[in-house]
């Protein structure tokens, strides 16, 4: 087995096209790889925003974080082979987020990406953006990852990180946490369907799980520029094709492109072909999706399976960096 792998997702809602070829299928083929990966979904980072909304009930994160893990197993990530947790399960991580949250001053913080886009924006960011690289520090270094596969706009959190288990280093006079390693160079950016990054903030998403209503309202609602009927359609800059191509063997995908290019379809028939080759590529993701939506336990089970493991692992690493620290014998 190779070196520890740690990914994380916020729940923030149902899973998309974005989430599946931009982290998921990278999750499953570590899987395959056999690899070690921990993957938490980071219900705590999705906290920064809590006094602006309502929505953080705690029955409707139950049902929430329940949709994520059943979303990430009928995807293909086996609960088996992959280290699947809930990051607020685990108090260790915030104690030593708090405890790099004092090794570093103020100035340090501000150079975070998402306290900074904040303020950029005009908006007074929460104490929780302000602290989030401590708590990302924590959620890598506790579990011992040495590597983790990010977005090339997340580079800084890695190195970050890296920066804190230094100063923890220089203050103990060990090399105690992996340094990890950032793996970027697999990661896929989806556009959403008005051109822009795919994000549920944006609304401009395309659900795996959502209704065949929904999921063909959402094609049908695609950004397209106004070449009429019979006129060639340039693959290039459409954003069908570029799904499409996606979903689709080469041979398929190919054939749809001499149809663009010929004048052969309508942007209406093309998206009908988009729907109907999104609802086939996930059809098995969707009907195993469904069957766990009646088993209360389901999710209750994989968390069960893995929490001892965690709690030991986690415990004993917490331990031995206060004691480094002097905080305890």
């Amino acid at each position: 087995m190779g070196k520890r792998i740690l990914t994380g997702l916020k729940p923030t809602g149902e899973l998309h096209l974005g989430n599946y070829f931009g982290a998921i299928q990278q999750i499953v083929a570590m899987q395959e790889g056999g690899e070690e990966v921990f993957l938490f979904v980071a219900d705590l980072h999705a906290l920064t925003g809590l006094s602006d909304r309502e929505v953080h009930r705690r029955d409707e994160q139950e049902q929430l974080f329940s949709t994520f893990v059943r979303s990430f197993t009928a995807l293909g990530i086996d609960p088996n082979r992959v280290m699947i947790y809930r990051q607020s399960d685990f108090p260790q991580i915030t104690e030593l987020a708090w405890i790099f949250a004092c090794m570093v001053k103020m100035p340090f913080l501000t150079i975070g990406h998402a306290y900074k886009d904040a303020v950029q924006k005009g908006s007074e960011p929460s104490v929780g953006t302000f602290l989030y690289p401590a708590l990302m520090a924590a959620d890598i270094l506790l579990p011992d990852a040495a590597v983790v596969p990010v977005g090339k706009d997340q580079v800084q959190h890695i190195e970050i990180t890296r920066e804190f288990a230094r100063r923890f280093h220089r203050l103990t006079g060990t090399d105690y946490f992996t340094e990890p390693e950032e793996r970027a160079e697999d990661q896929m950016t989806v556009p959403g369907i008005d051109g822009e990054k795919m994000s549920k903030s944006y609304r401009n998403t395309i659900p795996i799980f959502g209704s065949e209503e929904v999921i063909r309202q959402q094609i049908q609602s695609i950004k397209t520029d106004s070449t009429p009927a019979g006129e060639p359609i340039d693959p290039a800059t459409c954003l069908i094709c570029t799904y499409l191509k996606l979903m689709l063997s080469e041979k398929e995908y190919l054939a749809r492109e001499d149809q663009c290019r010929s004048g052969g379809v309508t942007y209406k028939e093309l998206k009908d072909q988009l729907a109907d080759a999104y609802l086939a590529y996930f059809a098995k993701a969707r009907e195993q999706y469904q069957k766990t939506e009646g088993d209360g336990e389901y999710v209750d089970r994989i968390l069960e399976k893995n929490r001892d493991t965690l709690n030991t692992l986690f415990s004993d690493r917490l331990h031995e960096a206060k004691r480094l620290l002097g905080l305890v014998s």
